[in-house]
């Protein structure tokens, strides 16, 4: 086995790793998600949650479009629609105050 390949193995072990753990973290509550989508006077924020879900999904369109490709080139335009995104959320934030 290559130096290269142990590398690249001990890096997916270790990216598992952290989703799992995060994701048990999430589960047992050690995590919080309490004001996710809410300002600090507790009200509905629709620029936080429009932020998280681009960002959620950018995250998926990226790991789909590497491993279907096996490289890490990124994709064009998923830039400039993570900057429009937060736009709209600093937008929305530099509005509501």
């Amino acid at each position: 086995m290559t130096p290269s390949a142990a590398f690249g193995l001990f890096l997916h072990a270790w990216l598992l790793a952290v989703a799992v753990l995060v994701t048990w973290r999430l589960l047992t509550g050690q995590i919080s998600l309490d004001g996710l989508f809410t300002t600090h006077q507790g009200r509905f924020s629709p620029e936080r949650m429009q932020l998280f879900f681009v960002t959620a999904g950018a995250l998926v369109a990226y790991a789909a479009h590497a491993l279907q490709t096996r490289s890490l080139d990124g994709i064009p335009d998923l830039a400039v629609l993570l900057a429009a995104s937060n736009g709209i959320y600093l937008g929305g934030k530099m509005f509501r105050h």
